[in-house]
This record gives structure tokens, sequence and C-alpha cells, in this order.
């Protein structure tokens, strides 16, 4: 049985020599310009950051990858029964055993080892990764070679297979529009259940695939199988219940319990009702809230939002759950919440007093880890083995460069007192007392590059313009790094704000000159 696969491998390596070498080739270009090209201008966003080598080589690894294993599935192509190798007294089962043994040779090792040198070229010592760089590898294995493979297994040929992944491609933009129009489904948790349904019918189908395919090619049933997953997937999320979901998940707290935030309506009517979220037909309410009660070293998200608007005697309007990521953190006393109204209902009700029903369905936090950090002028160590230094192509802007690892956010907090930064031309310092906020998001790059980078800024000022008043972090200028955050229980609020018109607190939409806005779902 070795000496079969032995045979398959190195016929498979004979005829595929060529794509073998190209593959290498593109892998060794890709790991030479991530290491000999600074990622800072395109982390700012500048033009001269922008590198179109960089960018087309990202996009040609994975190809390159998955052109690899077209060819050596394709090479004995398990669809039909008259190919060349269905004549040999090959097993099956040694033959899946081959594909698997040249997949890791030539997709996983590789890779492997372009993450690895990576790692080791920006400072950090591949060996004490090892268990992410073998998550990057489960990862690959479950997004692209599961996929590609069962793909490929039930297509005759690169014809066959683009024109499956393009209905594929279809699917997936046809089901994202339905699902944008299925009420309550983008609060944070409610589509849990169908979503860990869907993944592991996936994966089941795509593995079951495979072996039917090797074993009967029975390539009919096995088409079946995966349309038959697909409409399943279709009906599952459209028909759970996601307000139920959503009730189960954000419970009404016990009486009496301690809530780690406070919420109250504010009264006193928003100073600028600037909006820019034009729609057509749509009319923006902003209803302004008060904050308090947030502990240092805490946060608490809007996880979701949920309007009624009554007015006696008159329509009745239902938001529906509506997805939100803003975050509540401790010194930030104002919030708002903003809903879009259909301008029929408001022209009916705008001149009447309505009372408005507000529930938020919230996501506490604290973060286990709290550590100061003072920028150094020249490269200096920030929290998750991170490793910063000034950039030379933004003034006052700091990247940061971090190891794989389970952190995905931290949140920086400075006092206009601790920053250092002198204010430019364009930029006013910040008021005494003012406690400026920002966050470091952990990015990698399409799965290749296993090194994150971020840059440094603190870009919330409460409600100060953020483009009027200074941002940046300086050599010099002290940071409170929050990082390892642990949820708390989730849990609903509820708010009755009753007798107030709607034109007090209805957006100015206008489109500016030369611009326009858009409005997110």
């Amino acid at each position: 049985m070795k000496s079969q696969i032995l045979h398959i491998f190195k016929n498979d390596v004979r005829h595929l020599w060529r794509e073998i070498v190209l593959m290498a080739a593109i892998v060794i270009a890709y790991g030479w310009q991530q290491s000999s090209h600074p990622q800072e201008p395109a982390i700012f966003g500048s033009s001269a950051g922008f590198s179109i080598s960089g960018q087309i080589l990202s996009l040609l690894v994975p190809l390159c990858f998955i052109f690899l294993i077209l060819r050596a599935v394709y090479a004995e192509c398990p669809v039909g029964d008259r190919q060349f190798w269905v004549t040999r007294p090959y097993d099956w089962r040694q033959l899946l055993t081959e594909k698997i043994l040249f997949l890791v040779a030539f997709v996983n090792l590789p890779l492997f080892v372009l993450q690895a040198f990576l790692l080791w070229h920006t400072g950090f010592g591949p060996a004490r990764y090892i268990s992410a760089l073998l998550e990057f590898q489960w990862h690959w294995l479950l997004f692209v070679i599961l996929p590609v493979g069962t793909l490929a297994v039930v297509t005759a040929g690169i014809g066959q297979f683009v024109l499956s992944l393009l209905g594929v491609l279809l699917y997936l933009i046809v089901i994202g529009t339905l699902m944008m129009k299925v009420p309550n489904i983008g609060v944070e948790g409610a589509s849990g259940i169908p979503t860990v349904i869907t993944t592991y019918g996936i994966y089941a189908a795509g593995i079951a695939v495979v072996l039917w395919q090797y074993a009967r090619r029975s390539t009919v049933r096995s088409r079946a199988v995966l349309l038959g997953v697909a409409a399943a997937i279709t009906i599952l999320f459209a028909a759970t219940p996601y307000r139920a979901v959503i009730t189960h998940i954000y419970p009404v707290p016990v009486p009496g319990s301690t809530l780690p935030v406070q919420l109250a309506f504010d009264l006193t009517k928003p100073a600028s009702l600037k909006g820019g979220y034009f729609e057509e037909n749509k009319v923006h309410i902003m209803l302004p809230l008060l904050v308090s009660g947030i502990a240092e070293g805490s946060k608490v998200s809007v996880s979701g939002k949920l309007a009624r608007i009554e007015v006696p005697g008159g329509p009745r309007w239902d938001s529906g759950w509506q997805a939100q990521g803003e975050n509540l953190l401790p010194s930030r006393p104002r919030t708002s919440e903003i809903f879009a109204l259909e301008k029929d209902f408001f022209e009916r009700v705008k001149s009447m007093p309505a009372n408005v029903h507000l529930t938020l369905a919230l996501t506490p936090a604290r973060a286990v880890e709290v550590e100061r950090v003072v920028a150094g002028p020249g490269p200096f160590s920030f929290p998750g083995d991170g490793r910063c230094f000034f950039s030379s192509f933004a003034r006052n802007r700091a990247v940061c460069f971090f190891p794989p690892q389970k952190t995905q956010s931290m949140l920086l907090s400075a006092k206009s007192e601790e920053i250092t930064c002198k204010p430019g031309e364009d930029a006013k310092p910040l008021p005494a007392g003012t406690i400026a906020y920002g966050w470091v998001w952990q990015m990698g790059d399409f799965g290749l590059n296993p090194v994150s980078a971020s840059a440094l800024e603190l870009s919330d000022l409460g409600e100060l313009d953020a483009r009027t008043f200074h941002r940046g972090v300086c050599p010099g200028t002290a940071l409170t790094v929050y990082t390892g955050w642990r949820e708390g229980p989730r849990y609903r609020t509820d708010l009755e704000i009753n007798g107030i018109h709607l034109t007090d607190y209805k957006l100015d939409d206008s489109p500016e000159p030369g611009g326009f806005g858009v409005m997110v779902p």
C-alpha cells in the first residue's frame, strides 16, 4: 500500500513540477516583498504605501495554491468512469491518502515555512508560536482546501470548476442580500445557532462528498447533496425566530441587581442635528442618552437596538432589532441612538407628541489586564508582545506589529495632560481633563502573514471634533492599555421616552454640496 501511495505521489510530482516551481517562486516573492517593504504607509492610508506588487502577490499566493489543488485532483479525476486511473489497480483509499499527502507537502508546508519566516524576520521567534501557526493551517484546511477540493471532486475540469465557483459566489450574494431583508438577524449572537449548524453542516457535507466521490464516483448524488445543503442553509436562516433568540440571549436583569451602566433619556435637546445619512424616503431620528456608572477598565457594547414609536390615537412603528457596534466607555457621559423612519410615517406624526419605547441589547466586558506604556522615541514594547516604532511616513503616528494571538482588540486611553504632542497649525491642544480613547485592531493579510500591524491613534475624543483637536501619540505620551476582555452577562434594558416631538430630533440629512452620504443598514 505504501508503495502505491509513493508511486502516485511521484507521478504527481513529475507531471506537476512546473506548477510546483511556479508556486514556490510566487511564495518566495511574496515573502521577500513582505519582508523588504515597510507596511506603515498603507496602514496610515498614504498613497505612497500602495504597492501594486504587494497587492498582486497577496492574491497570487492563494490563487496559486488553489490552482495546484485543482491540478492534483484532476490528475486522477473522480468524475466519470473513463479516466486512465480507473483502469489501474488503484485503491481509492490509497489514492485519496496520496492527494492529502501531496497537498500537505506542497500547500501546507510551504505556507507554514512562509509564515515562520515572516515571524522570524519581524523579530518574533517562530518556536513560541507553533500552536498559532498550526491554527493557521487548520483555517486554511477549513476555508480553502476543503471547499476547493469539494468543488473539484464534483467537476470534470477547470472549466466546470470556474462555472461552479461562479454559481457559489452568486448564491452567496443572493443569500447575503436576502439575509439583509430578514428582520432582527444582525444583532450579535442572534444568528449563532444557525451559523454553527451551517458551519458544521458544510464541513460534514464536504468531507462526505470527497469520500463518496473517491469511493463510488457518484457525481449526481454528490452534487445533489451540495445543492440540498445550500437549500437547507437558506431555509434555516430564514426560519430562525430571531426575536425569541435575542430575548433569550439578552434577558431582563433580575430586579435589584447592580448594572454595569445606567442609561437615561437626555432631556436637553441636541445642539446639533447635522446628519449626513441621506436615504431616499427615509427620515433619521437621533435620541440623545445620558450614560453613567461604567467602571474604569470596563466597556459596554451596544449589540443591538429596537425602537417602538406610538402616537396616542395614531399609527405605530416598530424598527425591529437592528445591529449596533457602539462601545460605551468611562468618562463618556453622552451617546445617541439613530433610527431611520419611513418618511410617510414621520409626516403623519411629526406634529403629535410621541411615546418612544427604546430597548438596547448590552454586552458588558471588563479588561483582565491593564498596563501602562510610555511611547519611547525609539522602538518600544507594547502589550501582546507588540513591537512599536514611530513612522517616518506620518507625523506623530506610531505603528505596532503583533505576533498571532487570541487577543483581537486593545483599548487605549490617555489624559490630555499625558499627551506630549505639540499641536500643529491645524490642530488645537485637548482641553484639560479630557480623556482620549483609541483602539488597536489586530488583523492579518488573507491568512498569509501571521504578523498583524496596527496604528496607535487616539481617535475617540468624546464630544470634541477629532478633526479640530490633536489626537496623535508622540514620544513620551503615557498610554493606559486594556487587554484580555472578559464578557459579563448579557442583558437588555428598556427606556420609556414619552411626549416628545420627533421634529425636535430629526437629523438634517441633506447631502453636502459636491458629496453624498450613505446609511449602512
